[in-house]
């Protein structure tokens, strides 16, 4: 799909996952969470024309509680599910192909901060240089009604992927200020785009999820990181050529959080 170029995309990919993991919408006015389901397309593209593009579902809660079911990736079928549960104090990752689940605990310092990452209030400020503040705009977006936002910012010295970040917001008032659409480009010092990251949002759904978002499939193994890497090598009939980095530091995480939650 890249023209061979091989060692861009897994660059590319390597950027994009981490991002895609943690990557979810603003939810909230004041302390009402404002529940709905939704498609996410997620494309990352680089200045030598490689692309990635992920596709998932997600579901948000009125508790806070939200799921990303990860589905395709570049047109390949996937089944990649992250669930955080606010009742339940955990995060629950859930690997289809391998039929693992790897279970985080939540200490209630690290899943305020989460949710507070997520509140997104209709006042929540701008962070960076405001190139155009949040005003209305005519088109809509899966049928509601928007406004938008442009904001700058300076990367940090040393990162050699560009010299700042241009970021165009696009949020739903009706859903608590939803971040329906976000467009992040990477500048470099001549002014040239590097890398450009898109995010929408469509099919949404208001309401309540489905509890079945959510269930945590019975039978399946609990593993660590570096075991679901292993695993899937293993039924791949490969060399697990990223299990040495996921068990050095992943695992090292996953460690400490199932301490935690033994003692």
């Amino acid at each position: 799909m890249f023209g061979g170029r091989k060692r861009s995309r897994t660059k590319l990919t390597q950027l994009a996952v981490p991002l895609l993991l943690c990557a979810a919408p603003a939810l909230a006015t004041g302390s009402e969470r404002v529940p709905f389901t939704a498609t996410r397309i997620q494309e990352f593209q680089n200045s030598a024309g490689n692309r990635a593009i992920y596709v998932a579902s997600v579901a948000f809660r009125s508790d806070g509680s939200w799921v990303e079911w990860r589905q395709r990736v570049n047109g390949k079928p996937v089944d990649l599910r992250a669930v955080v549960d606010v009742q339940a104090g955990k995060r629950t990752v859930i690997d289809g192909k391998t039929k693992s689940i790897t279970t985080y605990d939540l200490p209630e310092r690290r899943l305020r901060g989460m949710l507070e990452n997520r509140r997104g209030t209709c006042d929540k400020p701008l962070r960076g240089s405001v190139i155009e503040p949040w005003h209305k705009v005519p088109e809509k977006i899966s049928g509601f009604e928007v406004e938008k936002a442009v904001v700058e910012a300076k990367l940090p010295p040393g990162l050699e992927i560009g010299e700042k970040k241009r970021v165009e917001i696009w949020r739903a008032p009706a859903l608590g200020c939803a971040e329906l659409r976000v467009v992040t480009s990477t500048i470099d010092s001549d002014g040239k785009v590097v890398v450009t990251t898109r995010r929408e949002f469509t099919a949404i759904t208001p309401g309540e999820p489905a509890s079945s978002y959510f269930k945590i499939p019975s039978g399946y193994t609990e593993r660590s990181p570096g075991e679901v890497f292993a695993e899937a090598a293993r039924l791949e009939g490969r060399e697990c050529q990223e299990c040495a980095g996921a068990r050095s530091l992943l695992d090292e995480v996953y460690r400490g959080s199932r301490q935690r939650e033994e003692e």
